[in-house]
């Protein structure tokens, strides 16, 4: 149940450890998925380990700090997929543009306004995770990296000003341009 909450799919071949309630025992569940579920899964744990790391205008990496494309841009070139420093670049990028409604854990997702010409992409993060309707959300914003659902600027200010999710072909198993 807390693997589905959390992120709505599977993975190839992974073993999920926590500690149970009674001391020295611990608890193993064993799932089994698509490449693009273990993808995910990876992407989201080492995105989770860059949470606090301070926002730095430019900042592509750890040590300097983040901004919102660069974090996106540091999360995805752990997984192998390179994106460019910039968000409206990310957002336009091959791939599957979806709903918040369809979005996954390991989407990207994308902030801004539209117009008679197109959108325009001011803010970039990743889905974190999706339960029912309550979504969270991985990025890097003027306090740092965080990641925002109920209560918080998510819920508050950035969730109105979503444009799309967006699923990269690699993260895609149902993309036939795989």
């Amino acid at each position: 149940k807390f693997y589905t909450r959390t992120y709505n799919d599977t993975i190839v071949f992974y073993k999920y450890t926590s500690t149970s309630t009674a001391p020295n025992e611990r608890i193993t569940f064993d799932f089994t998925g698509s490449k693009s579920d273990s993808l995910r899964w990876e992407l989201i744990k080492f995105a989770e380990k860059q949470d606090g790391i301070r926002y730095n205008y430019t900042g592509e990496k750890p040590e300097t700090g983040f901004d919102c494309s660069g974090f996106t841009k540091y999360v995805y070139s752990h997984i192998g997929i390179e994106l460019p420093h910039n968000a409206h670049k990310q957002s336009i990028l091959e791939g599957r543009n979806k709903s918040l409604d369809e979005a996954a854990p390991g989407d990207l997702i994308f902030f801004g306004s539209r117009g008679e010409n197109g959108h325009y992409t001011v803010h970039t993060g990743i889905v974190h995770t999706v339960y029912d309707k309550d979504i969270e959300v991985i990025h890097c914003v003027s306090g740092g990296v965080s990641i925002d659902g109920k209560n918080t600027s998510w819920e508050h200010y950035w969730k109105d000003r979503v444009l799309f999710v967006k699923t990269l072909p690699q993260l895609d198993y149902n993309a036939e341009y795989h």
